[in-house]
């Protein structure tokens, strides 16, 4: 999801929709998509997104260009990632040829395996997480890159750099200055690749133990993780490792 002064977007996985929703008066409104699981993927002239249909987005993010109106989106079922202009309600493949793989190369012709979690940069980078292929991914310049992982059925949970790092199906990913924390979710743990030495690590947390962690957001000292199988959110005191259960109220 992404919020926007008092806007929330959110990729709505399970209805394969795209939705806005207004915080101030709780309105919600459907962007792109019906409903129903789509099969047809989208030509690269792009649609009205009204009228088509979506494959499971997984998670969204503004681009930080001037005009600051393109959605990037996680579309896991279609192997591709999406563009949402929210000035034009248009919506168009982004990179990814929709076949499911691994192959790096122009974003047009690059191959993805379901792209759940994204983080963009403030200079555009998108970072983010195949999880059918256990790997972390970058794209920038219109190139992507793979950081972590080498094949649809290579995985595991060893730290190091590439290609002899692994990860085991990933979700969910946040970066800050130049760090990726990752939600290993398989693997029960949140990863850490470090931008500059280009090493991945596993963030040892003090006393709690996570249940296929599927996100992680950081905010200043302190990263929130969704915890899934153990059906609670947590922070961790990235100073100390120390976690405590957030209590979430209605």
């Amino acid at each position: 999801m992404e919020i926007i002064g008092d806007i929330l977007y959110v990729a709505d996985t399970g209805n394969h929709a795209l939705r806005r929703v207004d915080l101030k008066n709780g309105t919600v409104t459907t962007l792109a998509g019906d409903g129903t699981r789509g099969f047809k993927r989208i030509t690269a002239d792009g649609a009205t997104a009204t009228e088509v249909q979506l494959a499971s987005p997984w998670d969204i993010r503004f681009y930080p260009d001037a005009r600051k109106t393109d959605l990037i989106i996680a579309m896991a079922g279609f192997h591709q990632l999406y563009a949402y202009d929210t000035a034009t309600g248009l919506i168009r493949p982004y990179a990814g040829t929709s076949s499911e793989g691994i192959a790096d190369g122009k974003n047009d012709k690059a191959t993805l395996a379901q792209p759940s979690g994204l983080s963009i940069t403030s200079d555009g980078t998108i970072y983010f997480v195949d999880a059918e292929s256990s790997a972390l991914r970058q794209m920038k310049d219109g190139k992507i890159e793979t950081l972590i992982g080498t094949g649809l059925f290579d995985f595991g949970l060893k730290d190091g750099a590439y290609p002899s790092a692994q990860m085991q199906h990933p979700q969910g990913l946040d970066e800050k200055a130049g760090r990726i924390y990752i939600a290993d979710t398989y693997n029960n743990v949140i990863r850490v690749y470090d931008t500059n030495t280009k090493e991945l690590s596993t963030l040892r947390l003090d006393g709690v133990t996570l249940n296929e962690p599927t996100d992680v957001k950081v905010i200043d000292t302190m990263a929130y993780i969704v915890d899934t199988g153990n059906h609670r959110i947590l922070n961790i005191d990235l100073t100390t490792m120390k976690a405590n259960e957030l209590p979430v109220t209605k």
